[in-house]
């Protein structure tokens, strides 16, 4: 076989980003290892030996961040990750989203914070470090294996990051030119990546990843402070260090929800900020089981009840984030999820990891060491040949034998642990906090488990060979609404409730007052708000009573006492936001409503069935042709389209709009750029543009642009030539257009009359619209001309010949000829959309996200003069 030498490669800081990937696999297990070994008193001097462990694992990560950055932003080619993700022409902004937009990258960013979590929780978790450094050490080597690459026979471990592109796609060295600059010389075509997802190209997916899986990463402390309870006994004690972390994970993974959801808002046409989209569920699902986590852990911090259903709550909450991670990375959405990952051969890898800790944590249920192992060793085998075992039984499908197994696991882990805790029934008063904090936990875990069963289907089709369809936003907005108005009322009158007990005069004095404000504040905002459908008046009343209830708590019994109110502030701010979402999602208005009957959009597919989308879509896009004004939304808005200017790779369009009132006064006018992409690989590609006022929104982007039509050039028909004078009116053969022959200009006199150089101004009317053609005659030693093309109206005029009358030089007469064809308009179809007080959503987050940042303070300065005591 012939040897061919690559040149321009840069392969040491490739192997060495392979180098740093295998020592933070390695370095990660013996961290797992030696620290799960000193949390028996009699190794604890291993504990030294598992910190070293821990921090080599730490660098080698830190390494490999940094070799893959540096990688991309040097534009080495030969690496299949850069050439896939990246390319010349992207600023150093949005080659940090390069980073994470491919399945590796995003493993890795999870392991760096896993990596900054770890190294604090090494300082501040005392006697908790061993077991609770174990669980994430191990979560490291797990997610380290992703990143590896390596073949063992037919099985594939991890995919890297730093594979070479001739090496993961051979057919890119079998290109005809290659044949004739040599093999060798491939990075000599290879010199420009594929680019980065036209999507992706915005500042809050520089911002809003790394939130979003630091907020996936937290959720493992909790979980870790749960299992290592289980671990060392300790079955009371692991709520105390555990609660402050599960408020960083509710906070900072909301807060990366709603980055996103600002992110789908700004950059997607959907006309939105949330689809109900599977992978948008996803990071939804652990949010919601990790809010009822939060809730059980202060009720069992207060009064000791409900340990069960707490350390199952905390522990299933990461699961959720295991899950979810399946979910989005296994291919196994399919079409289902336009954001999906796609499937890089690490399903069973991705199992793997949910059923290690799954089965590890059931087996902590057992009281002996050795049911324990004797229950991990049987389970998780057999999980193991279920995945990868490649016969499956036509009897009893092998789908139905691991969802036999991993139920009856659940359960009997359940089982385990109320005898643990030898728990009795709980007898919670009437008037009791912890009562109603558990039912308003057990409508958010109602709510989740409707979210995660609708979100599994593609999951059950798979399993089950069944083919049901995923829900649409119409069916999770019917069942989503009566948990949201039980919840926001419940967040209203929680506080006032005591734990223990309460006084019913003194809860209902307090309440009452907030409900009647929170009633007569509820009239004005009905006609505001223009509301009168029953359930979107309660979760109006439920919103405003959560404010106002809120409110009135910090003022009346917390006397005002910020430091203390975080829980009032993030119930106030979930009211403000629910208030918001109602509002602009409910009396949401498109204001491009077609009324002309014109259709864009075929709305019949090609197998004969009515498509929905198309119809929705013809009947709410309207046509702007440049330069030509278009009434809008009941004759009060006007929109024009000016321009348009080419940035590449995009092409941005200037619309201006005018608002009037109704007596045709203008009261407003602004211009927006929506932006356009014509991708080679996923066509047009759109960005919206939003107008920001303080009570609504406008947003505008574009649905099609003329230059993206596929027509060849007509050739022009319909010749007809007249003689006409100055001001002389004339018709096209087809009728369509009017000319008038307005004047003649004389570019060039006559002196010794052998050239003459004439140009005329004739007006076109055509369908309304005026245009001017120059259509030129030039008389030298031969006669030339010069016809005049307005594709706008699909026009050609030439002057061919000019008549003298004998009798007077003065009168001319000028012999036209004109052509027609089809009209090459330059227009754009757009879609235009008023959101209205939508800033109360935005506001709303922002209050609640302060609320969450009060409280977790507050519970970490808690947590550690509980710590200081022991």
């Amino acid at each position: 076989m012939e040897t061919i030498l690559f040149k321009n490669e840069h392969l040491a800081i490739g192997n060495f980003g392979h180098l740093a990937v295998v020592i933070a696999v390695f370095s990660a297990l013996f961290a797992a290892i030696t620290y799960a070994v000193s949390t028996n008193i009699k190794y604890k001097d291993l504990l030294s030996l598992g910190r070293l462990f821990f921090v080599i694992q730490s660098i080698a990560v830190l390494a490999v961040f940094f070799t893959l950055f540096a990688i991309i932003q040097n534009h080495y080619y030969e690496y299949h990750y850069a050439y896939k993700h990246s390319s010349n022409d992207l600023p150093i902004y949005y080659m940090i989203s390069c980073f994470w937009e491919g399945q590796e990258g995003s493993f890795l960013l999870w392991m760096f914070w896993h990596v900054v979590l770890g190294l604090i929780l090494m300082k501040k978790a005392k006697t908790w470090e061993a077991p609770v450094l174990a669980v994430i050490a191990l979560a490291q080597f797990v997610l380290g294996t992703m990143l590896l690459g390596i073949h063992i026979g037919e099985v594939k471990i991890g995919s890297s990051p730093f594979v070479l592109l001739r090496e993961h796609s051979p057919e890119a060295l079998l290109i005809p030119v290659l044949e004739k600059i040599g093999k060798g010389n491939y990075l000599e075509i290879y010199k420009d990546g594929n680019g980065l997802n036209p999507l992706l190209q915005n500042y809050w997916m520089v911002i809003h990843p790394p939130t979003l899986f630091l907020g996936f990463a937290s959720t493992i402390v909790p979980f870790a402070f749960a299992f290592a309870g289980l671990w060392t006994k300790r079955m009371k004690d692991w709520t105390i260090p555990a609660l402050p972390w599960a408020l960083v994970s509710v906070m900072v993974l909301g807060t990366g929800i709603i980055m996103g959801g600002y992110w789908a808002y700004e950059s997607l046409t959907f006309g939105g900020y949330w689809a109900w989209d599977p992978v948008e569920n996803a990071s939804l699902m652990p949010w919601l089981l990790m809010i009822t986590a939060l809730h059980l852990l202060l009720i069992n911090k207060s009064t000791g009840k409900y340990p069960v259903l707490t350390i199952v709550l905390t522990i299933f909450s990461f699961f959720m984030v295991l899950y979810a991670t399946f979910l989005t990375r296994s291919g196994v959405l399919g079409n289902a999820s336009v954001h999906s990952f796609t499937d890089l051969g690490l399903s069973g890898q991705l199992l793997l990891f949910l059923f290690l800790f799954i089965v590890l944590t059931y087996a902590l249920s057992f009281k002996q060491k050795k049911h324990a192992a004797i229950f991990f060793s049987i389970v998780f085998v057999a999980l193991m040949l279920l995945i990868f075992w490649p016969f499956n039984s036509s009897i009893v499908p092998i789908s139905i034998i691991g969802s036999i197994i991993l139920f009856g696991s659940t359960i009997w882990f359940i089982a385990n642990l109320f005898n643990r805790y030898d728990t009795g029934l709980e007898n919670d008063k009437a008037y009791s906090r912890e009562l109603w904090m558990l039912i308003g936990s057990m409508v958010l875990l109602l709510s989740g488990l409707h979210i995660i069963t609708q979100t599994s289907i593609p999951v059950f089709n798979k399993l089950f060979n069944t083919s049901r369809a995923p829900r649409g936003e119409d069916y999770y907005n019917m069942w989503q609404m009566p948990f949201a108005v039980l919840i926001v009322f419940l967040t209203a009158v929680g506080q006032y409730f005591k734990y223990k007990n309460s006084d019913a005069k003194k809860f209902w004095e307090p309440v009452i007052t907030a409900l009647l404000i929170a009633v007569m504040m509820s009239v004005g905002a009905l006609y505001l708000f223009q509301l009168w459908n029953i359930k979107y008046l309660l979760l109006l009343i439920g919103g405003i009573f959560s404010v106002v209830a809120n409110t009135h708590y910090i003022r009346i019994v917390l006397k005002g006492k910020i430091k203390l109110a975080g829980a009032s502030i993030a119930h106030a701010g979930f009211g403000l936001m629910m208030i918001g979402v109602l509002v602009s999602s409910a009396n949401k208005k498109i204001l491009s409503n077609n009324l002309s009957g014109q259709g864009f959009f075929a709305e019949q597919t090609e197998d004969g069935k009515v498509d929905q989308n198309a119809i929705a879509s013809n009947r709410e896009n309207i046509l702007l042709a440049k330069g030509r004004p278009v009434r809008l939304a009941d004759n009060t808005l006007e929109a024009t389209y000016i321009s348009s200017k080419d940035e590449a790779p995009n092409r941005y369009f200037e619309v201006a709009y005018k608002f009037f009132d109704d007596n045709g006064k203008l009261k407003d006018s602004f211009t927006l750029h929506p932006n356009s992409q014509n991708n080679p690989k996923m066509g047009l590609v759109n960005n919206p543009d939003t107008k920001h006022f303080l009570t609504r929104d406008i947003f505008t982007h574009i649905t099609f642009e003329s230059g993206l039509e596929k027509v060849e050039e007509q050739n022009f028909d319909h010749f007809k030539t007249d003689t006409v004078n100055i001001g002389g009116v004339f018709v096209t053969e087809d009728g369509t257009r009017q000319l008038t022959l307005s004047k003649i200009n004389v570019i060039e006199a006559p002196k010794d009359l052998k050239k003459l150089h004439l140009q005329a101004e004739i007006i076109v009317n055509s369908l309304g619209d005026t245009f001017i053609a120059r259509p030129e005659f030039i008389s030298e030693d031969r006669i030339r001309i010069k016809e005049s093309i307005i594709n706008e109206a699909g026009i050609m005029v030439i002057m061919d010949r000019i008549i003298q009358d004998e009798n007077n030089s003065q009168n001319m007469k000028f012999i036209v000829t004109t052509a027609t064809r089809r009209p090459k308009i330059d227009y754009i179809i757009l879609k235009a959309i008023e959101f209205p007080y939508i800033n109360l959503l935005w506001g709303g987050t922002l209050i609640m996200i302060f609320g969450f940042i009060l409280s977790i303070v507050q519970r970490f300065k808690e947590s550690k003069r509980r710590t200081a005591l022991e």
